[in-house]
Parts: structure tokens; C-alpha cells; sequence
């Protein structure tokens, strides 16, 4: 997700270095699997309202969150 705040960022030339993003995660005690993944995203002081906006829209039309919402099929295989 970070890989598309900085795209953003070089497209209309913001200062993305300053924004931080954190995950906390739950976890299920009885799967002992994640069920809840929330990222927090903090933009510096003075950072364009109108931007923030955006950015949260282009996080959640993410590549990867929505392969999270509907997740393939997945294989594993050795090969010798």
C-alpha cells in the first residue's frame, strides 16, 4: 500500500517522505490466525487536505486489498 502513497506522491510531486503508515493487526485466539488488519496512515503538518483524500482513495482501491477480499487459490509444490 505504501508503494501507491508514493506513486502519488511523484506524480504530483508531495513531499511523501514525512507520511508514515503502521499495521496493527487481531488476531483470532481460537484460528491463531489474523482477522482484522488495520493500517493508519499520518501525513505531516501542513500536508494538502485535498491529497489525504485521494491517497485514502488509492489505498483502497489497492492491487494486494483486494486480492485480500476475494484471495486466489493458492499451491504449493516442491521442484526438483
Amino acid at each position: 500500500m505504501f508503494a501507491g502513497i508514493a506513486a502519488y506522491g511523484r506524480k504530483f510531486e508531495l513531499p511523501v517522505e514525512a507520511i508514515t503508515m503502521t499495521l496493527d493487526t487481531t488476531r483470532n485466539d481460537k484460528t491463531r490466525l489474523i482477522d482484522k488488519l488495520d493500517f493508519q496512515v499520518t501525513f505531516p503538518e501542513g500536508f494538502p487536505p485535498q491529497h489525504q483524500a485521494s491517497i485514502l482513495r488509492n489505498m483502497n482501491a489497492c492491487y494486494v486489498k483486494k486480492h485480500l477480499y476475494d484471495p486466489p487459490e493458492v499451491t504449493v509444490t516442491i521442484v526438483e
